[in-house]
């Protein structure tokens, strides 16, 4: 079993903290270490921050990974609000939808800033019932 993006995310931030203790400490020592320990210590802070910097690129991979499966759920919910513009006639139904359109817009931006995607579900789920509950009370 792989690990979760939330677990690359933390164990980036943990790499990156020992590669930062070490370099503090190759600074801090810099006149009691050898050259050789100096360029030994600088190699594993180089490599330790490469291996978190590996660390959040396979957090990002997995957080658009789960926004992929959301991608259709999102289409769905965008293409029953444009289908039910076309036939509604009531301005407050379609700024409703307008305003629907525009929390999953939100959903999806906070989902890509914070690397977290738990905000587009509910959001596209909300915005296909309300296009349900429109449909069905203009029938």
């Amino acid at each position: 079993m792989g690990l979760s993006k939330d677990e690359c995310r933390e164990l980036a931030r943990q790499i990156r903290e020992i590669s930062v203790a070490i370099g503090d400490f190759r600074f801090e020592h810099w006149g009691e270490l050898t050259a050789a320990q100096r360029q030994e210590l600088e190699r594993d802070e180089a490599s330790l921050l490469t291996k978190s910097s590996e660390m959040i690129t396979r957090a990002v991979g997995l957080t658009l990974d789960d926004m992929d499966k959301d991608l259709k759920l999102i289409s769905g919910s965008i293409e029953k609000a444009r289908k039910a513009l076309k036939t509604i006639q009531d301005v407050k139904n379609v700024i409703a939808i307008g305003a629907g359109v525009i929390g999953l817009g939100g959903a999806i931006f906070a989902a890509v800033a914070t690397q977290n995607p738990a905000p587009i579900a509910p959001a596209a789920v909300s915005l296909t019932a309300l296009v349900k509950n429109i449909i069905a009370q203009s029938k």
